[in-house]
């Protein structure tokens, strides 16, 4: 059999097992980049100054989080993500429970999530 039509039976074999979902690759949804950003997100403040690249990023977040501001549970962001402080805690200022507080982190992540990573999104929905 010819040498470039095995590859593309093995690759095309391959993307089959992929969007059944029998296959893991090493890419992060947008859901966890989300996170990954949060997490990281004093550190990129930092480097605003230094890099044209961070300060792009840092506008884009900060406009996403600003639309999220009105929001009742907003500050479950900040506090999670920037403050390192745990669910139980958040739950404790919101007088409130951690499950209440793991559904909403959840939901405004969904939210930054769409306005942070809007092509990866729509790449996850149709892939």
């Amino acid at each position: 059999m010819e040498e470039g039509k095995i590859e593309e039976i093995v690759n095309l074999t391959v993307s089959k097992i992929k969007l059944a979902g029998l296959m893991k690759d090493n890419r992060q949804t947008a859901f966890e980049k989300t996170e990954q950003i949060l997490r990281n997100y004093n550190q990129f403040k930092k480097a605003y100054s230094e890099d044209g690249t961070a300060k792009k990023f840092v506008d884009i977040v900060d406009g996403a989080l600003k639309q999220l501001y009105d929001d009742l549970y907003y500050d479950i962001i900040p506090m999670m993500y920037f403050e390192n402080r745990s669910r139980e805690s958040i739950a404790e200022y919101f007088n409130t429970t951690v499950t209440t507080i793991s559904r909403n982190k959840k939901r405004l992540v969904e939210k930054l999530k769409c306005m942070i990573f809007a092509d990866d999104v729509i790449r996850e929905l149709f892939l």
